[in-house]
Order: structure tokens, then sequence, then C-alpha cells
């Protein structure tokens, strides 16, 4: 140690000041680094089976992205299908995708129903939208109505705009909290299995849809929960290799459990279970718990709020709304 100190001491001043002033900028993330880890942005290249978000020319960087190729309408679709690799795992062909995302739409429709909800009038949001799998079934509605979709991830987001753009509108969003809408945009948001997936400012998340839904607007999320902990702990249930069935043995004892793996840190291997109970309990803080209903959504729980039509001065719902 003593030697590397005198061997500092022998670096000339000015060297020393350039070595630190590019390690500061190095160490530093620029804000566009910073906003480009908040999403996923457009990809515009392949190279060798790998998709790269840039084209590399003697200079550095060049950043460039065009619209996608309109795709080719699939016969049993009035909609283009969506390459495989913007399916995000959802099935093995064409028909399994459009089924699938049928079904779900269906459960959306039921559920509506059963709530007062009416999808072909005023305006919906989708949050967690992809590349459409569930939005392309609503398309009856969308001539009537207003349908938004949104993602995170811009290479599907880019594929919606091109091929399901009108009638449903589509936007990108980031993995923090703010969307880019008004005050009390939309009468219905659902989000189908994506609280199932986040670990961070759940109540941030919660506290943002309050604000863009309309007085008496209703949200529909599906989640994970202590009825998803013991599905999957029965054996022969397919889980990730990462996350034997052991696991979820003993059903699910803590409020919140975040399941990922170490391996693969992101969304994708990322799962988080909420006990109803604690649900309807921090929810309730923000919005009407209006309905919870198990296997809503094969394995998964709906889970069904509103936003309370008046607040007092310190923004508690009134008693005449609840």
């Amino acid at each position: 140690m003593a030697l590397l100190r005198q061997l500092i001491r022998l670096v000339p001043s000015t060297i020393k000041t350039e070595l630190k002033r590019r390690v500061k900028v190095l160490a530093t993330p620029s804000g566009s680094e910073i906003v480009s880890r908040l999403y996923i942005p457009e990809i515009t290249e392949t190279s060798g089976g790998t998709e790269i978000p840039w084209k590399i020319t003697p200079a550095g960087r060049r950043i460039a992205w065009n619209r996608p190729a309109v795709t080719q309408t699939f016969p049993e679709s009035r909609f283009p299908i969506p390459p495989r690799h913007l399916t995000q795992g959802y099935a093995h062909d064409e028909r399994e995708f459009l089924e699938m995302g049928r079904r779900t739409s269906e459960t959306i429709r039921r559920i509506a129903a059963e709530q007062g909800i009416a999808l072909g009038s005023g305006r919906t949001l989708e949050w967690g939208c992809a590349s459409g799998r569930v939005l392309r079934h609503f398309a009856d509605e969308a001539h009537h109505a207003d349908f938004w979709g949104i993602d995170v991830d811009g290479p599907h987001i880019n594929w919606a705009k091109r091929n399901l753009s009108p009638p449903f509108r589509f936007v990108t969003c980031t993995s923090y909290p703010h969307l880019p809408f008004e005050d009390n945009s939309f009468d219905f948001v659902f989000g189908i299995s994506i609280f199932s997936h986040i670990v961070h400012l759940v109540d941030m998340w919660l506290m943002e849809f309050r604000r863009i839904l309309a007085p008496g607007g209703r949200a529909l999320f599906t989640v994970h929960d202590e009825n998803t902990w013991e599905y999957f702990g029965k054996d022969g249930r397919e889980t990730n290799p990462w996350v034997p069935n052991e696991q979820f043995s003993g059903g699910l004892k803590d409020d919140v459990v975040v399941l990922c793996d170490a391996n693969a840190p992101f969304w994708g291997s990322t799962f988080t279970f909420f006990r109803t109970e604690w649900i309807a309990e921090e929810w309730g803080k923000y919005l009407d718990v209006i309905a919870i209903e198990p296997f809503a959504e094969w394995y998964q729980t709906a889970v069904v709020l509103r936003k309370p039509a008046r607040f007092n001065p310190q923004g508690q719902p009134l008693p005449k709304d609840r």
C-alpha cells in the first residue's frame, strides 16, 4: 500500500485530473441512460440472432429506428398477428395466441358486466398491453369508444401502433408510476398480470390510477395471491425451473412475497404474491376494493377497484360514495 501511494505521487497532477474526470463520466449515467433503464427502447437491428437497439458506426453509436413493416393479416383475425418474439411467450402458434387473448377478453367482459361497466362507451386503458394480445379483441367496442394501450416495451408498442391503430391507440410508458394522461381521463382501466411482476412503488401506481380514473371509474387487475400460491404448491403444477413446487408448501404466510431468479433479475423472472387480506386493507387506502375473485384468470385472482365519486378536503372518500 505504501508503494502504491508513492507511485500515485509520481503521477503528474494533469493526468490525475483527467483520470478523475473520465471516471466521473463513466460512473455518472447521463439523463438519456437513466431514462433508457425505465423502459425497453425500440429495437432496430438484429445481429447474429440478437436484437440490438443501435447501429455501430466508426464514430460510435448511431441510434435510429423505423416503423415496422405491416404484418400480413392472419385468416382467422381481422388484424395481423405479431411475430413470435413479440408475443411474450403466450402461445406456441397463431391460433393459440388468438385463443388465449380471446379468453382473457371474455373474462374482462364478464367482470365488467357484473360491475355495470359499459365497455362500448367512454374511455378504456389497458396497462401492460404488449402487442395487443387482449386489446385486439375489443375492436367492436373501439369503434364506438376510446381504447388505449400502454407498455414499457418499445418494440411491442411500435408493432401495435403500426398494425392495430386504428381503432386502438398506443403510447410507451416507463416503470416509473406516472402516465401521460390528464386527471379523470378514463372510465375503466385494466391490467392483466402486471402487479404480479411488480416489486417497487405499488402504492404510487394505485395513486396514479386514482388520478387518471374519472370519479366512479373502475379498475380491474389480476394478481398472484394465496390461492395462486396454493395452486403452484401442488405436485405436477408447472412453475419456473428456479421455483420448485416445494417452495410453495405451507401456504402464503407473509403479506407480500417476491420470488425472483437471482441469475436473471428482470420482470419475467419476478413473481409477486399478495395476500388478499392485505390487498383489501392496503389498496383500499387509495381506491375502493369492491370485488376480489380467485381464479378469475386461470390461476390469478381478479381485483376490482373503484375511484370514489367525491372526496373531502383531506382526499378521503365521502361516506355516501361507499
